[in-house]
């Protein structure tokens, strides 16, 4: 075969690799996306009008509490699918008359599929025993006090794996007895702190779920480990992006090829050379 037909074959088979590459993951890209929004049966967004639900809303969660007074008998609910042709079914949120119901959105995808968020509603009768004021040393709560709310989130950090929290309340009746539970030994994720409020025969409690991060603090030894921790940042960022991939995809393809030309022309120089050295022994005969 010509040298000149196996450069031609070489260039020829590179590009077809490289074209395979991309239309391989415009295909697969373009497949998993549509496939993925079929199945999309997640919530984009839940409320309650004229209430704050807990804990604060994520399309992941889906389980929330909210607390009432007991004349409330109906909630007006708020909810938007991520995906415009999915539906959704709210039931539950009319004629609450359990001191316990569950508001259900049903959210189906196009391809059927279905996921449900829950609303735990409490009811809790008003007899003016309530918070005035409510803190937590270390954490920060996410929503305001308010009269209508007996639920809260907190967010906090801590170094340590089990810590112990100090929870400032203050009752709207000054004789009224005040029960913190569950704020010693928080550990790593959610934990839930009650506060309950007693005054003769009328209670109310308080929820708050506490979300606990905890940051360790790790000693390393950075002149042995920095070089290959910047290495690996580096490969991981650099084939982030598709662009730069595909190009160095084709630069490594480049060398290939001109490692290929350099050997068949090794090769050839040397098929030439024995050749020659053939002849001249068939002269000298």
């Amino acid at each position: 075969m010509k040298k000149s037909n196996i450069v031609l074959i070489s260039i020829l088979t590179i590009i077809f690799l490289i074209s395979g590459i991309n239309f391989s993951q415009a295909t697969s890209s373009s497949t998993n996306t549509i496939q993925s929004e079929k199945a999309n049966n997640y919530l984009k967004s839940l409320s309650v009008e004229g209430y704050t639900l807990s804990p604060e809303f994520n399309k992941y969660t889906l389980n929330y509490y909210l607390v009432v007074p007991t004349s409330v008998s109906s909630l007006e609910v708020n909810a938007e699918t991520e995906n415009e042709k999915a539906t959704k079914r709210i039931s539950g949120n009319t004629r609450l008359s359990n001191k316990e119901s569950t508001i259900k959105i049903v959210v189906t995808a196009q391809n059927k599929t279905t996921k449900t968020y829950n609303i735990i509603v409490t009811k809790q009768e008003d007899n003016g025993l309530k918070l005035t004021e409510l803190s937590i040393d270390k954490a920060t709560i996410n929503e305001p006090l308010s009269d209508l709310n007996f639920k809260y989130t907190a967010n906090m950090k801590s170094d340590r794996e089990s810590t112990d929290v100090n929870v400032n309340a203050v009752a709207s009746i000054e004789s009224a007895e005040i029960e913190v539970i569950g704020n010693t030994g928080l550990e790593s994720g959610e934990n839930i702190i009650t506060i309950i409020l007693r005054n003769g025969k009328d209670t109310t409690v308080y929820e708050i779920t506490v979300n606990v991060a905890v940051e360790k603090t790790i000693i390393t030894k950075v002149e042995n480990n920095d070089f290959f921790i910047k290495a690996k940042d580096y490969v991981t960022e650099f084939f982030k992006d598709e662009n730069k991939a595909i190009a160095f995809l084709v630069a490594v393809a480049v060398i290939l090829f001109l490692l290929v030309i350099i050997l068949i022309v090794k090769i050839a120089k040397k098929n030439k050379a024995e050749k020659n050295r053939e002849n001249l022994r068939k002269r000298t005969k």
